[in-house]
């Protein structure tokens, strides 16, 4: 089992993220609606804590997806991987429905959330495939 695959999806995860709740994509819509009232200066101050989590989330999840997708689902190729990260980014979407729903959340928000929870595990996924 290769750990160059987790490494470079965890890798690509962070750049992703910096683009994906960037201002050019969808961060200024994402901050109006889940931060009304504050600025990206606010945000940036108080983001250390939440920036440590996130990454050793990513990097947690990069290993779990490495060991499920070699050790428990057969996974061998590049396209049963991303088929893995697709049903893996659906489980994910799905079960967080009911909190969308009983929470009155944003469907925009979920929407922007989930889109990049999506591509995360896709490019995790793309990693570990390239590298078996």
């Amino acid at each position: 089992m290769s750990m160059w695959g987790p490494v470079v999806g965890f890798a690509a995860s962070q750049v992703m993220g910096m683009v994906w709740y960037s201002p050019l994509m969808f961060g200024n819509r994402w901050m109006r609606l889940v931060h009304p009232g504050k600025n990206r200066d606010e945000l940036k101050a108080s983001g250390g804590p939440a920036m440590a989590v996130t990454l050793v989330a990513h990097a947690a999840l990069a290993g779990v997806l490495n060991h499920v997708y070699i050790e428990h689902m057969g996974v061998a190729n590049m396209p049963m991987a991303i088929q893995a990260g697709m049903i893996m980014s659906g489980i994910s979407a799905i079960s967080e429905i009911c909190h969308v729903m009983f929470g009155q959340k944003s469907w925009t928000v979920f929407a922007i959330d989930h889109g990049f929870n999506t591509a995360v595990i896709l490019a995790i996924s793309a990693g570990i495939g390239y590298f078996l």
